[in-house]
């Protein structure tokens, strides 16, 4: 009886407006899961885009990201965050079988607006909608079965990318993209909410030299609330 009591008690108490987080106020988070990157194939030709035989044209890996928000009200928060979203790898083979590999890092920093709808007392679905500084690495080498091949003297090499067949090298870019993003959240416990995201970061890196891509993430993380 006495067991059967306290289920009941802690039913109650789990279930209860108080048991959820308030209404308003700063919240903090992590959250970790799986990034997809998708590059545009030509802009990682080596040597040319008439030389490419094959090449990789997109990727995945673990990412992690920090975000802190303030909601303003049940329906109403904006949110921050700074995403790591992995390294990633772009093997192109020209008709020579000679492979270049470039190797693409990725991360961002965000602020969006977030609109809820309240499904339960427990569950609610968001959207977000804002703008995310995405900051990409490419480093390019020959892998080992490769080889460079000879240049005559004076030979200028004028586009960028082409100096992948010399010697590794790099190149970084930072581009402003539009984010949006979609979920749901559960109220586990008082402050306490666990969610699963989908984000849209948009655009990575440039056509000259870096090479563009566009990402995406979906992730499980866990808030709570001040």
């Amino acid at each position: 009886m006495k067991t059967r009591i306290f289920i009941l008690g802690l039913t109650a108490f789990l279930v209860s407006p108080i048991a959820l987080a308030n209404d308003s106020g700063v919240y903090g988070g992590i959250a970790v899961g799986r990034s997809s990157i998708d590059f545009n194939s030509k802009d990682f030709n080596s040597p040319s885009p008439s030389d490419v035989r094959e090449g990789t044209t997109a990727g995945k890996d673990t990412g992690y990201k920090l975000f802190v928000g303030y909601r303003f009200d049940r329906i109403w928060a904006i949110e921050g965050g700074y995403t790591r979203h992995g390294n990633f790898q772009f093997r192109s083979t020209n008709h020579n079988l000679h492979v270049t590999v470039f190797d693409y890092s990725t991360s961002s920093w965000s602020l969006a607006g977030k609109g809820v709808l309240l499904v339960s007392e427990r569950v609610n679905l968001f959207a977000k909608l804002g703008l995310s500084v995405n900051s990409a690495k490419n480093e390019y080498w020959w892998d080992s079965a490769g080889f460079v091949p000879p240049l005559l003297p004076g030979t200028v090499i004028s586009n960028p990318t082409l100096a992948s067949l010399i010697s590794p090298g790099s190149y970084s870019k930072t581009t402003l993209s539009p984010l949006l993003g979609v979920g749901v959240e559960y109220a586990a416990w008082k402050g306490v909410k666990l969610r699963l995201e989908y984000e849209n970061y948009g655009k990575f890196g440039g056509e000259t030299s870096m090479g563009r891509a566009t990402l995406s993430t979906t992730s499980f993380g866990v808030s709570y609330g001040f």
